[in-house]
Order: structure tokens, then sequence, then C-alpha cells
């Protein structure tokens, strides 16, 4: 037995030298395949890296497109509104404009027609009713009528009378005038 023991331990040497050479064989084998992996993987991981990379690229490019024309929608929009509410203003604001024309007619009318009652009874209070009389040497001639003459006279001789100044001469029997502040005449008395 010690023969056969002898053999085997040789065996057992001879196996572990050559096995060790064995050994690192494989090893380094194992090594370039896992080299290799780790470089297609790295491949792998770079070109889904670069899908993504382009997929996140589209998907930014269409949700852009997306903004832009929610943006052109929502522009549209608020323009179309505006346009509405200022035509709504505009409409408002002659509707506000005629009415208040209209209130301050009224206010106006209402404001005058008292005004003008007071100021006639003030007139009326202010000044008596008077009737003017000119006699002199037995002739007589009032007032209304001697204007009337002076307004018939100018007017005979072309002249429109707005406004007349009378100069009364009993002593002469004359009245003489100026009728718009420009032209001059005389009538007689009575």
């Amino acid at each position: 037995m010690s023969r056969t023991r002898k053999t085997t331990t040789a065996s057992k040497r001879t196996a572990a030298k050559g096995g060790a050479a064995v050994t690192k064989e494989p090893l380094m084998a194992d090594a370039l395949k896992a080299e290799e992996k780790a470089g297609k993987a790295a491949e792998t991981v770079e070109k889904k890296a670069e899908a993504v990379k382009e997929n996140a690229e589209k998907r930014t490019a269409e949700v852009k497109k997306a903004a832009e024309e929610k943006t052109a929608e929502v522009k549209k929009a608020a323009e179309e509104k505006t346009a509405e509410v200022r035509k709504a203003v505009e409409k408002a604001g002659k509707e506000v404009k005629e009415a208040v024309a209209e209130k301050k007619e009224e206010v106006k009318k209402a404001v005058k027609a008292p005004a003008r009652a007071a100021r006639a009874k003030k007139a009326a209070k202010a000044e008596p009713l008077t009737k003017v009389f000119f006699q002199y040497m037995g002739g007589q001639v009032d007032q209304e009528t001697l204007v009337k003459k002076v307004v018939d006279d100018a007017n005979a001789q072309g002249v429109d009378v707005s406004s007349v100044k009378l100069y009364v001469k009993p002593e002469e029997g004359k009245c003489y005038y100026v009728a718009n502040d420009n032209f001059m005449g005389a009538v007689d008395l009575f």
C-alpha cells in the first residue's frame, strides 16, 4: 500500500503543479470574458443612454411644440375676449354718456325753469310796470308809440334795428335817435 500511496501523492503533486498551470489559463479566459461582457454591457448602457437621450429630446420637442400651440391658443382666446370686453366697455360707455347727456339736459331744464320764474319775479319786483308819456305845449305821445315811429323810420331807410337810443327834444317837437350805435335819424314827436 505504501507504493500506491506514493503514486497517488506523486500524481497529486503533478496534478497540483499541472493543475495550477491549468487553473491560471481558465482564470485568464474568465477575466477576458468578463472584460468582454463589461464592454458589451457598457456599450448596451451607452446605447440605452443615447436612446433615452434621443427620446427625452424628442419628448421635450413635442412638449415644447404643444406648449407653443397652447400658448398661441390662449393668446388668441385672450385677444378675442379682450376685444369682446373692449366692445362691451365702449358700448356701455356710449350708453352711459347718452344717459348722462339726457340727465344733464333734464337737470338744465329743471334748473332753468325755476331760475326763469325767479328772474321774472325779481324783474317784476325790481321794475314796476310803467308807461311813459311825453307832454309839451298841448301835445302828448307815449313811449311805445315813439319807439314804433323810430323803428318804422329806420326800417324805411333800410336799417334793421336791434338797439336804439332816443333823444327827446320837445321844444323842437323832434325825437332824435341812434339805431344800432351807427345810424342816426329823427322823427316828429307829435
